[in-house]
């Protein structure tokens, strides 16, 4: 097995370029503004969230896929990253208004 090594990835929150990604399949499903809405009302209870990813990781990991739940654990670790996957869908649907 090779040596875990941190990359760009593994930085906490992830990329821009994958919450990009995210905020670009949740409009193409026209889920950006409820995703928006719910992030944001969710906010005080992310502890929490963060607690029970820890806790499910291992039973949820397999079902959903072990590199979507690290993703998962890595956007929970850092509220910031919901605060730009919040600007980011904002910019998203402000783009689909405007055209």
């Amino acid at each position: 097995m090779p040596p875990l090594t941190k990359t760009e990835a593994d930085q906490p929150g992830g990329t821009d370029a994958d919450l990009g990604r995210l905020a670009d399949e949740l409009r193409r499903r026209g889920l950006a503004a409820p995703a928006a809405l719910l992030l944001d009302a969710h906010r005080p209870l992310l502890p929490l969230l963060r607690q029970v990813g820890i806790f499910s990781g291992p039973l949820i990991g397999p079902l959903i896929g072990i590199r979507r739940m690290a993703g998962l654990q890595r956007l929970l670790d850092a509220p910031h990253a919901f605060d730009r996957l919040i600007s980011r869908l904002d910019e998203r649907q402000q783009q689909r208004d405007d055209r």
